[in-house]
């Protein structure tokens, strides 16, 4: 059984001929017998498998492509300090400082020497060990912030290791204002105004 498949042409085949005295050369295929539809599904046929070739030319150009990479991604030398680069510590009280400890892990095949660690601003405090972390070891970073002051913040820590490299690492939360231990008492107010 033949598919075929029909779509208007700009001209009539019936004008055509393969051979014949009209003078004019029928395209191949074409003929009085109505066969148009056949040569039609053929020449579909023909760009089909010339684009399915296409395509999957370009599915292995892609696959190789892909596979490059991933080589190349593989061969990378790793980052050697991992560390958790977010902490939010939320609502805290003003006057309460806070404390948030960052562990660090040595995934790289080299030791991992931290020679700085420095915030962006004196309310923020890091505490480190400069002794070395072996491949596959793990350390630690303290970070504290005073709460002296009320409102939302967010704190830039950089950490330098390994001859200057940098990480920046960050702490976040709002300060709310403190509680009074007491309540305040209005006839001690008043007292202090009438002296």
């Amino acid at each position: 059984m033949r598919t075929t498949v029909s779509f208007p042409l700009p001209f009539s085949p019936d004008r055509w001929h393969r051979s014949g005295g009209t003078g004019r050369v029928a395209p191949v295929g074409w003929h009085r017998s109505g066969e148009k539809s056949t040569t039609i599904a053929i020449f579909v046929l023909r760009l089909m498998t010339m684009n399915c070739k296409k395509i999957l030319l370009g599915m292995v150009f892609l696959a190789a492509t892909i596979a490059g990479r991933a080589q190349v991604l593989a061969n990378a030398p790793k980052e050697p300090l991992q560390i958790k680069e977010r902490h939010d510590f939320g609502n805290i009280r003003k006057g309460r400082p806070v404390n948030y400890v960052f562990s660090i892990q040595n995934t790289g095949a080299e030791v991992l020497k931290l020679e700085n660690v420095a915030a962006s601003c004196g309310c923020t405090t890091p505490v480190w060990s400069p002794e070395p972390i072996a491949p596959g070891q793990s350390g630690s970073i303290t970070v504290g912030y005073n709460a002296a002051v009320e409102g939302p913040f967010e704190k830039s820590i950089t950490i330098v290791y390994n001859g200057g490299k940098t990480k920046t690492i960050y702490v976040k939360g709002k300060v709310e204002p403190a509680i009074p231990s007491v309540p305040l008492n209005s006839s001690v107010q008043l007292l202090k105004q009438s002296n």
